[in-house]
């Protein structure tokens, strides 16, 4: 490498759009959507969720970590609750649409 390099910024606009997604073998991925500038079509990065996990795991798995796991743990639990709750009152609304119009549950 020359030792003549000049330094440079790149200044880019970019949307990051973040989301989850499930296979059909059960296996959960984090996506991330990059859209650089005013891209119509994401650049798309997908990563198991268990890797993240197996990463934080082994980054904060020492005795000055766990309490950031911890932290991290309650909040996949609170979240997780949110999920839930939101799943479970969609599900009764469909319920009582059903049962309202008399529409057979497949």
């Amino acid at each position: 490498m020359s030792d003549y390099g000049t330094h440079a910024e790149i200044e880019v606009p970019l949307l990051v759009d973040n989301d989850f997604e499930t296979d059909a073998d059960g296996v959960c991925y984090l996506v991330n959507m990059i859209y650089v500038a005013d891209a119509e079509q994401p650049h798309e990065i997908k990563v198991k969720l268990d890797g993240v996990i197996e990463g934080l795991v082994e980054f904060y798995g020492d005795v000055n970590g766990y309490q950031q796991l911890y932290s991290i743990a309650h909040e996949f639990v609170r979240n997780a609750e949110v999920l839930r709750n939101s799943a479970q009152r969609m599900e009764d609304s469909n319920d009582v649409v059903e049962d309202l119009f008399d529409i057979p549950n497949e």
